[in-house]
């Protein structure tokens, strides 16, 4: 470990640093410390740090940018946080009568907007489990 303490900064020096992926000067997909993308292994405890990483990305976008969210109970939050992650921002948004129904509270209704979704019939394992915990926040 000694020899890696010794360069790490100098390879951070070196390689900068970019959270987004760029072209190197040899045209390879990269990222971070300039890492190829296509020699990319990740452990599955650093895919585990990423993906906090992005949940918990996802969770302060929420509370920034929904107004109602706050007021949602937990396992509301935690299901919403989910399907952002799955489908992205602007895929979540177009959950429109649901997101009505949530934001009103309605969760047995925001259940049945769910499943009636491509979503919902794609993803009908996931939709289930996930409408499950939306229907019983009306408990």
């Amino acid at each position: 470990m000694g020899v890696i303490k010794d360069i790490r900064g100098r390879v951070i020096d070196h390689e900068g640093y970019s959270a987004t992926v760029y072209k190197d000067i040899n045209g390879f997909d990269t990222i971070a410390h300039g890492k190829r993308i296509d020699y990319m292994d990740i452990s599955e405890d650093i895919a585990g740090l990423i993906m906090d990483d992005d949940l918990n990305k996802i969770l302060i976008n929420c509370y920034q940018n929904f107004s109602w969210f706050r007021d949602q109970p937990r396992p509301a939050k935690g299901v919403i946080v989910e399907m952002i992650y799955q489908l992205g921002m602007t895929g979540f948004q177009k959950f429109k009568k649901t997101i009505a129904f949530l934001k009103a509270k309605d969760y047995k209704s925001a259940a049945v907007e769910m499943m009636d979704s491509q979503w919902g019939r794609i993803h009908l394992k996931r939709a289930k489990i996930l409408r499950n915990i939306i229907k019983a926040c009306n408990k």
